[in-house]
């Protein structure tokens, strides 16, 4: 084997090796961070509008929080939402809407969320609950507060 072909052979190595690594962050993209609904709901205005309601506890407190810390709570970010049979006291709730009538009065109506059970892939639109404070123009999370956190509610919409 010549010198040429010792070098290209390198090269070539090298190249898919740079290749590869810059892939895997990709990769790792595919699967979304997973949220384990303690009870996972359907809106009553728009179906494809889900909201999960993550109970916080001792258990998985660190995991939730390396998870949001991570990015897996943040707006846009696409997410899978989980949800078996409905343990939260409160259920699904209700969604409101107010629409303008044009004479300066408003038609308030209110729609009944559904409960629903499976896997969602959803694009996130909003958060609740999580406590967050801004440190060196940064988001985090409170850490005091985090520590008595009961709940994390995470929304989004329905994606392919």
């Amino acid at each position: 084997m010549n010198r040429f072909t010792r070098v290209w052979r390198v090269a070539s190595v090298v190249g898919v090796l740079i290749g590869l690594s810059a892939a895997m962050p990709a990769l790792a993209q595919d699967k979304p961070v997973e949220w384990k609904a303690t009870c996972l709901c359907e809106s009553g205005l728009n179906p494809n509008t889900i909201t999960a309601i993550v109970e916080i506890n001792d258990q998985n407190r660190e995991a939730y929080g390396k998870q949001i810390l991570g990015g897996g709570a943040e707006l846009r970010a696409t997410v899978t939402l989980v949800g078996g049979a409905c343990t939260w006291p409160r259920g699904c709730g209700k969604t409101s809407s107010r629409t303008p009538k044009g004479d300066g009065t408003f038609i308030n109506e209110s729609f009944d969320n559904k409960e629903i059970q499976g896997s969602f892939r959803v694009r996130i639109i909003a958060t609740g609950d999580i406590p967050r404070k801004t440190v060196d123009g940064k988001r985090v999370l409170d850490d005091e507060r985090w520590k008595t956190a009961k709940v994390v509610t995470i929304m989004g919409t329905k994606q392919p």
